[in-house]
């Protein structure tokens, strides 16, 4: 992108935001950070340490997400910041487990609580708006389910690798897997369509607030962290008023389905 002539502005959930820049050749190194920025500010004296050593070497810092940060140098033949595989590795490792491991518990708690208020609601009455939203809740179980898996997977097989000479694993194979996952849930909600013989207005505007709600469960941490909150509270915070907004998002689309 920067050979292109784009420079990374910002990077978001879902999309990477570019600006228009000079054409320049750079390499690029990416590093995790074991601390979680959703819930606490990297400004312990390591992470200081570690952005002055970068500085040093030429590396400048050109983006963050969560504890993956990016950085560039306009040198194409510097040192890369990590030459040992293995620890490279380790500090993923610890970075998932803080970040992406994490949050995707986080959200499968949320929808598995709200899962199952469904599933008892419609055993209780045999209305199909609550089945409906039972099949899409287990949906978002198993997605976030299939998520922490295939990290799994990714962990072993780089292990694996590692231990025969060779570098981390290619993830590529798990963004194919999770755009399959993303398109299944239009894939399903077509099906509702077709079956409750819904409008598309309404299909479409279930889809938009579905990404509404996770966006604001998503949201959360970053919001509390700027309000100063500490970590544990974060995570607790974060935690209920995730679990609160999905059982509103459920009431919604119940009384959509049902107009």
């Amino acid at each position: 992108m920067s050979a292109e002539g784009w420079k990374l502005e910002n990077i978001g959930v879902l999309l990477w935001k570019y600006t228009r820049c000079s054409p320049e050749k750079k390499k690029y190194e990416v590093i995790f950070s074991k601390d979680n920025p959703e819930f606490e500010e990297l400004s312990k004296p390591h992470h200081l340490m570690l952005y002055s050593l970068c500085e040093e070497g030429g590396w400048k810092k050109e983006g963050q997400w969560r504890n993956m940060q990016i950085f560039s140098n306009a040198d194409e033949e510097a040192e890369p910041l990590v030459t040992d595989e293995s620890i490279r590795l380790n500090s993923i490792r610890r970075a998932m487990k803080g970040s992406y491991v994490l949050n995707n518990l986080m959200v499968f708690v949320c929808t598995l609580i709200v899962f199952q208020n469904n599933f008892n609601r419609y055993l209780a009455d045999q209305t199909e708006s609550y089945l409906w939203a039972s099949i899409f809740t287990a949906y978002a179980c198993a997605v976030t389910a299939i998520m922490l898996v295939m990290y799994g997977i990714w962990v072993r097989l780089s292990e694996r690798s590692i231990a025969n000479g060779g570098s981390c694993a290619d993830a590529r194979w798990i963004n194919i897997v999770q755009n399959i996952i993303l398109w299944g849930i239009f894939v399903l909600a077509a099906v509702y369509g077709i079956l409750m013989k819904e409008s598309m207005f309404k299909i479409i505007s279930l889809i938009v607030i579905c990404f509404l709600a996770v966006g604001c469960v998503g949201a959360i941490p970053g919001y509390m962290k700027g309000k100063g909150v500490s970590k544990t509270a974060n995570i607790l915070i974060s935690l209920t008023l995730g679990v609160i907004i999905l059982l509103i998002y459920v009431i919604v689309t119940v009384i959509m389905m049902n107009t």
